[in-house]
C-alpha cells in the first residue's frame, strides 16, 4: 500500500505493508449455526513510522473487542452475539464486510445505505455507508461474489444544511470472496482498498489539519489449524 500522511510536523509518504493473523476458531455448535470466536494478532507494519503503527493499532483492536464473537450457519447467514445471546441489530456490522449469503444467493445483488453520527476530537460527523454485493458465479458447492464497501464521512453542520455536500473523508474497499456451502467457509479473498481523509485539530489557538491518503491491494488467505 502506499500511504501519504500530514500531520504538520510529522510527514511520511511511501509504500507500507500491513500483515496480520485473523483466527476464527470454532467454539461450539448448535441449532443457530457455528460460534466462531474471532482473534486478531500479530500484527506488523512495514516501512512505516511509529505513529502510524499506532493509529492502524488501536483501529484493529477496536474492531476486535466489537466483533470478536458471532455464529455462522450452513448457508452463511452471520448472527452477532453479546453475552452469548443474538443481537439482531447489530448484525449489519458483521455484514460491512461479510453479507447475508442466503440472501445474496438468491437476489444475485444486494444494496444497502444508510448513515450513522460519529465524534472525532469534539467535532461531530456524519458517516455515509454504501454496501454493493453481486453474484458472479454460483456453483453447487460455491458461491463467487464481490463486495464494494464505500465511507464518506461530513462534519454534521454541513450534512444537514447543505445541498452540494463534499466529504471530508472516503474510504473504499472492493474485494472478491469465495464461499464453500460445503466446508461452511471462506475460501480466499482479494481486493484493493482506497482511502483519502483530512481532519481539523484544534489545540488552543491553533489548528492543524491531519490529511492523509492510500492506495492498494490486500489479500486475505485462509488457512485451517488442527487444535
Amino acid at each position: 500500500m502506499d500511504l501519504t500522511i500530514d500531520a504538520g510536523l510529522i510527514k511520511y509518504s511511501g509504500p507500507i505493508e500491513l500483515s496480520a493473523d485473523i483466527e476464527l476458531k470454532a467454539a461450539e455448535t448448535n441449532e443457530m449455526g457455528y460460534r466462531l470466536i474471532m482473534d486478531i494478532k500479530n500484527i506488523e507494519i512495514k516501512g512505516a513510522e511509529n505513529p502510524v503503527s499506532g493509529t492502524i493499532n488501536l483501529g484493529i483492536n477496536s474492531i476486535k473487542n466489537s466483533l470478536s464473537s458471532f455464529y455462522l450457519n450452513e448457508k452463511g447467514r452471520p448472527t452477532v452475539l453479546y453475552n452469548g445471546k443474538p443481537v439482531v441489530g447489530l448484525n449489519s456490522y458483521v455484514q460491512i464486510f461479510f453479507p447475508d449469503l442466503s440472501e445474496l444467493e438468491v437476489k444475485k445483488e444486494l444494496l444497502y445505505l444508510t448513515n450513522f453520527p460519529a465524534s472525532f476530537q469534539k467535532q461531530d460527523y456524519v458517516v455515509v455507508f454504501k454496501k454493493f454485493s453481486k453474484v458472479l458465479d454460483s456453483e453447487p458447492d460455491n458461491l463467487l461474489f464481490q463486495n464494494q464497501i464505500e465511507f464518506f464521512s461530513y462534519p454534521k453542520e454541513d450534512f444537514l444544511s447543505r445541498d452540494d455536500k463534499n466529504p471530508n473523508g472516503s474510504l473504499t474497499l472492493s474485494y472478491q470472496d469465495i464461499f464453500s456451502f460445503m466446508h461452511h467457509q471462506l475460501i480466499s479473498k482479494k481486493g484493493n482498498i482506497n482511502m483519502n481523509f483530512s481532519f481539523s485539530i484544534r489545540e488552543g489557538f491553533l489548528t492543524y489539519v491531519i490529511s492523509f491518503q492510500g492506495n492498494g491491494d490486500f489479500e486475505i488467505i485462509l488457512q485451517e489449524k488442527v487444535i
